[in-house]
């Protein structure tokens, strides 16, 4: 916890400092969330990978022009110091974003899970993203993503996922409100021990309450479901999560 509440004050110190460079400059922009979660459920690999109560923040910048942009999420449980092991977790992201006409693509290289103790363990994932922008309030999306091979994942893994984010602002006359929705279909080709027929839905269904112009509030609840069966243990499960966001 000591190291949570250590790198919550340097990112807020840093923060600060990107805003005011922003107002200046007028190029970069982007948001630092923190958020309690109930347990660790993995998109990527659509499984319970810790099954107690964390600690998760994400520093988003990203520079208007260009489109480029980079990524800091970090995890910590409430159970022990910070390792890098299962809850503990560390990952940078870069990456740029296009717009093509009525699409947009985006591609990232992301350092998963950084162990510092192992860095042959650490393994790199690449992703590209096509989307479309069916509405103001809707998007469709498609993730190609692969991970790197590493002692564990010999051959790597592939990782195919339909996005489909929904966003219902101003519900009920409520202006600072808004319902968040989000459907993932989501697959690996065999994610270490993962059986290579696992398809799942892991859905989102939240809230975003703008306590002023650049502080939200929010929180909801992800269900996750199997919907081939597999025989690596995978199952049904469920999340819950609340935080605040800071945007800049």
């Amino acid at each position: 916890m000591k190291t949570a509440l250590i790198i919550f004050t340097w990112l807020i110190l840093f923060c600060n400092s990107v805003q005011v460079q922003a107002e200046t400059k007028k190029e970069w922009g982007g948001s630092f969330s923190m958020m309690y979660q109930q347990r660790y459920i993995a998109i990527k690999t659509s499984k319970n990978v810790y099954d107690f109560p964390m600690l998760w923040g994400n520093l988003n910048l990203n520079h208007q022009s260009s489109g480029l942009f980079t990524n800091f999420w970090w995890s910590e449980s409430f159970r022990g110091s910070f390792d890098s092991e299962r809850g503990n977790e560390f990952e940078p992201t870069i990456g740029w974003k296009k717009p093509l006409d009525k699409f947009y693509a985006e591609l990232s290289a992301t350092l998963y899970n950084i162990h510092f103790n192992n860095w042959d363990s650490n393994p790199w994932i690449l992703t590209t993203k096509f989307g479309k922008e069916i509405n103001p309030s809707l998007k469709c999306e498609l993730w190609a993503e692969w991970m790197s091979p590493i002692s564990h994942f010999r051959d790597g893994a592939t990782v195919l996922t339909i996005n489909l984010p929904y966003i219902y602002k101003e519900p009920f006359g409520f202006e600072r409100l808004a319902l968040l929705f989000n459907n993932l279909i989501v697959w690996d080709d065999g994610f270490g021990a993962d059986d290579p027929h696992g398809i799942f839905l892991r859905q989102y269904y939240g809230a975003e309450y703008k306590a002023l112009s650049d502080l939200a509030l929010f929180g909801g609840i992800t269900p996750l479901w199997k919907l081939t069966k597999t025989t690596d243990g995978r199952k049904n499960e469920h999340t819950y999560s609340f935080g605040v966001k800071y945007s800049f």
